[in-house]
């Protein structure tokens, strides 16, 4: 088949968006895939595979400007490219539902990839809209993990760093920021201003955040005003 390809980079990582990229490339025609995105944030896996059929548009030009630039590439594609037989979509996005809709009503063929996190409110939208499913194929992309980050105690701010220097046995602890997993030096039994001075900088806890309750979430406990990690029974309880 004759596919034009369009991947929204806002929200779509780059090795699902890519993998994709190559499978239907082996399959079918792929005569043009269009990647819109800001070129400043733009992943360079996208740039270095810049070519005559895989263009990148640069959308610095406010907030949800991709949504447009995608929306109106759809528009196109149908109205001007008569060799277009499936448009593929890589976007998380719903708001490109009705050009969807159009494509549709204009007798072509969609495949839209999603991840799976935000394939089940997609599938809905799709429904609510009836859209005729004849014509539309839901896929679903595999998402990759979370970025990792390990903070070793050299890259602590200084007065983290003559805390942690102190003590031989530094173990480590994972916790969550965001779509990362970040690794941090961890004393069992420190105290409990330098781990929320240590949560708050690298911006894991918010000022609001309440310890107490927060440092369940990482297998440990708070007493004495320190902070220790919970034996096994304490986690079954």
């Amino acid at each position: 088949m004759n596919i034009h390809i369009f991947i929204d980079a806002e929200n779509m990582p780059p090795e699902a968006a890519l993998d994709a990229y190559d499978f239907l490339n082996t399959e079918h025609n792929v005569y043009q895939c269009d990647v819109v995105g800001k070129w400043d944030t733009l992943p360079f896996a996208y740039k270095n595979r810049r070519s005559k059929t895989f263009k990148i548009q640069n959308c610095d030009y406010g907030k949800n400007s991709a949504d447009l630039w995608l929306t109106v590439g759809i528009v196109r594609a149908v109205y001007e490219e008569p060799e277009l037989e499936l448009v593929a979509i890589c976007s998380n996005d719903r708001d490109f539902a009705a050009a969807i809709a159009l494509a549709v009503d204009k007798g072509k063929q969609v495949l839209l990839l999603v991840t799976e996190s935000q394939y089940t409110g997609i599938d809905d939208t799709l429904t609510k809209m009836r859209i005729n499913r004849d014509f539309v194929t839901l896929g679903l992309l595999k998402e990759p993990p979370p970025p990792f980050v390990s903070i070793s105690i050299s890259k602590l701010p200084s007065e983290l760093k003559t805390y942690f220097s102190r003590y031989y046995l530094t173990k480590t602890i994972f916790v969550r920021r965001g779509e990362q997993f970040v690794e941090l030096p961890f004393v069992n039994g420190m105290h409990l201003n330098i781990f929320v001075h240590m949560m708050r900088h690298y911006r894991i806890w918010k000022k609001s955040t309440r310890a107490a309750k927060a440092v369940g979430e990482f297998s440990l406990k708070i007493k004495d005003n320190r902070v220790w990690y919970q034996t096994e029974e304490e986690m079954l309880e």
